[in-house]
């Protein structure tokens, strides 16, 4: 992502553009492995030497509460930034410790209907389904 599109996604939320924001969501967009924190403030330090680990965080943080970026947990208590906020799924390969992206629009739609239609849901007005799924890669087999 340009950084003109950085800083528009910054000004559409309602954020003060500084440099380093911009930096951090940056760095976000332009590595898609979905990177902990600590991996972004590497990253960052390389053009921002000074950032403190603090100041990362709360722009994080800020993000996620913005819904600029997402948050995801994984099962072994890491937490990852996604830049991707449409609406997706998260395939956790836990034998490569790997995050990856899954589109599927018939899956959001069979959950949504299941849930709207469970009676023991009916006084909760549904917004959002979040579903990771973990598993391991499968070995290439010979034929």
């Amino acid at each position: 992502m340009k950084p003109a599109a950085v800083k528009e996604k910054l000004k559409e939320a309602g954020m003060k553009i500084t440099p380093q924001r911009i930096a951090v969501l940056q760095a976000l967009v332009d590595n898609h492995h979905h990177p902990s924190a600590e991996e972004l403030i590497k990253i960052i330090r390389q053009i921002h030497p000074n950032i403190s680990v603090g100041t990362v965080y709360q722009i994080l943080n800020t993000l996620v509460s913005k819904k600029v970026i997402g948050k995801i947990e994984t099962d072994d208590n890491v937490v990852r930034y996604d830049a991707i906020i449409e609406k997706h799924y998260h395939l956790y390969l836990d034998n490569k410790q790997k995050i990856l992206d899954y589109f599927d629009d018939g899956l959001t739609e069979i959950i949504m209907n299941y849930l709207n239609r469970n009676d023991k849901l009916k006084n909760m007005n549904i917004e959002d389904v979040n579903i990771q799924i973990i598993g391991r890669s499968k070995k290439h087999q010979g034929n």
